[in-house]
């Protein structure tokens, strides 16, 4: 028994233990022969009831490819009810399904925060939620506008029998700084926009907009844009000398 031992040697003592063992030794505490009726085939396998091993097994299985952890265990054993759970019970217990609103919330934070790799998911169905409604639209969408767009997947994620666990972030490697745009790219990018500013016409003589995405990055700078690199600067500057662009 390790119920009278201090805390540290507790979780030593639950660290020997197979946690399978753990679990299904604390099901067959709370339940006693109903957890043996429920699970038990009546035959034995060197010693132990094959019907019991087997679901020892599949629940091992499961509780990998849902990627829970022992506090989540505990969550499920401390919520389990009079009746003995079944597996996606147990799950549930583990995991309950999130509050649509909440999770909204939840999911639109830590998108933004997964930028930086400070995210932090309550339940992995709220990212893959999130994952199927599209970045783009999460972040950019009205909560009105996305709150049945992204409870409808996150009903979607929930009916799956496995939930992945959130990936890792894979950081890559750093790359260089930018150089930085110096006053007398500015000077130059200021002179530019006057001289190429809808110089080339179409056939029938109307002005050809197909220099705009180059214009834009001159404007840019003319107001003061600091996040223009020195490189988009210099395709700017070919595409306008060069005048092959594509005609709208």
């Amino acid at each position: 028994m390790t119920n009278n031992l201090s805390p540290s040697t507790q979780q030593q003592a639950e660290k020997r233990i197979d946690p399978m063992e753990l679990l299904f030794g604390q099901l067959h505490g709370m339940y006693g022969k109903a957890f043996t009726d429920k699970f038990g085939s009546g035959a034995t396998v060197n010693g132990k009831d094959s019907g019991i091993e087997n679901t020892k097994a599949v629940w091992r299985d499961s509780i990998r490819a849902n990627g829970l952890r022992m506090p989540d265990i505990k969550r499920g054993l401390a919520s389990c009810n009079r009746f003995v759970p079944a597996w996606p019970e147990f799950l549930e217990f583990c995991r309950p399904t999130p509050n649509a609103d909440a999770a909204l919330i939840e999911a639109v934070q830590q998108l933004h925060a997964r930028n930086e790799g400070k995210d932090q998911w309550s339940h992995p169905a709220i990212y893959w939620a999130a994952q199927k409604v599209g970045y783009h639209e999460m972040t950019t969408l009205s909560t009105s506008a996305l709150k049945p767009r992204f409870s409808a997947a996150l009903d979607d994620v929930m009916r799956q029998e496995v939930i992945k666990p959130v990936p890792e972030i894979v950081q890559g490697p750093r790359l260089p700084a930018p150089a930085a745009v110096s006053a007398e790219d500015i000077a130059k990018a200021k002179a530019m926009i006057s001289t190429f500013t809808n110089e080339q016409t179409k056939a029938n003589g109307a002005p050809v907009d197909g220099l705009r995405w180059a214009k834009r990055i001159i404007q840019r700078i003319q107001s003061g844009d600091k996040t223009v690199s020195l490189h988009q600067l210099r395709e700017a500057e070919q595409a306008l000398k060069a005048g092959s662009i594509a005609i709208d």
